[in-house]
């Protein structure tokens, strides 16, 4: 009748099994082993398959990078402008095959704790840096592998564009993936 008596003073009844306070003898010594499974999924888009990017390169890509590489160009002349042809310039892969960004994860362990970080990509050069060597160096390198790139994707009909665009983000301004 005790129980009953609680149960119905209680404004929050709740069954004696769903209690949150353990019970004196709930607090016994009691060994208990738990097993972690980290599991880590990238839900992030996946890239098309190579059919859909070689027709989507032949039809579009092709002449679209080499639009966006002059209006890069044209942004940089500007000087007000360059971070937006910086990054027309680093999206240059995606623009012309449809390749996604590279995306890192970390996956770090300590004390019991899982720590899941999603694009934690290569850590990066100082700014001050990356604006000195785009200054003096990136933008004509980049312009130089650019022409020789199109002149290989030209020899070889266009297989050579689902690769070597990739690296156009680092000659340009030292950017790691």
């Amino acid at each position: 009748m005790s129980g009953m008596s609680e149960h119905a003073n209680n404004p929050n009844p709740r069954p004696p099994s769903e209690n949150p306070q353990p019970s004196q003898s709930q607090t016994s010594n009691q060994t208990v082993n738990i097993s972690q499974n980290v599991i880590v999924a990238d839900a992030g888009a996946a890239s098309p398959n190579w059919f859909v990017r070689l027709v989507y390169f032949v039809f579009i890509g092709s002449w679209l990078s080499l639009l966006a590489t002059i209006a890069a160009y044209v942004c940089f002349v500007t000087i007000v402008l360059i971070p937006v042809g910086i990054a027309i310039l680093n999206n240059l892969p995606q623009i012309t095959t449809l390749r996604p960004r590279s995306k890192g994860v970390s996956v770090t362990t300590s004390g019991g704790s899982t720590t899941i970080t999603t694009n934690a990509g290569a850590e990066q050069i100082h700014w001050v840096w990356r604006a000195l060597y785009f200054i003096l160096a990136g933008w004509w390198i980049t312009l130089v592998y650019l022409v020789v790139v199109w002149a290989l994707v030209l020899v070889t009909f266009g297989w050579a564009a689902l690769f070597v665009y990739n690296p156009v983000p680092m000659l340009l301004t030292l950017q790691r993936n």
